[in-house]
């Protein structure tokens, strides 16, 4: 009598399942986890490269004439993209967003 393929890769998969010790598996799902420090740093260099984006886009407005009546928010931050002021802001934003949502390590 023959056996199924399908119903011997299952066999064999339940079988190689039931060696994995459960404490393993729980320590793969945990994933990434950083300290105290680590995050301070990340929070503080995402803070650093924002506020330098900040003053950078300061600059840039400043070199548009803003005070006459053509001017158009939607133009200004259309002719950003691209620019250094608008990397520098994504690469705060992810220092900053990676700072904040990796979890603590449990001590």
């Amino acid at each position: 009598m023959s056996v199924c393929p399908i119903e011997e890769t299952f066999f064999h998969l339940r079988h190689v399942l039931k060696q994995i010790p459960y404490r393993k598996i729980r320590e793969e799902k945990e994933g990434i986890r950083m300290s105290f420090v680590q995050k301070t740093v990340l929070l503080f260099i995402g803070a650093h490269f924002l506020s330098s984006a900040v003053i950078l886009l300061v600059f840039d407005l400043n070199a548009m004439n803003h005070f006459t009546s053509d001017f158009s928010w939607l133009l200004f931050f259309q002719d950003l993209y691209g620019t250094v002021t608008f990397y520098t802001a994504c690469l705060g934003m992810f220092f900053f967003f990676i700072g904040a949502v990796i979890p603590l390590k449990k001590t």
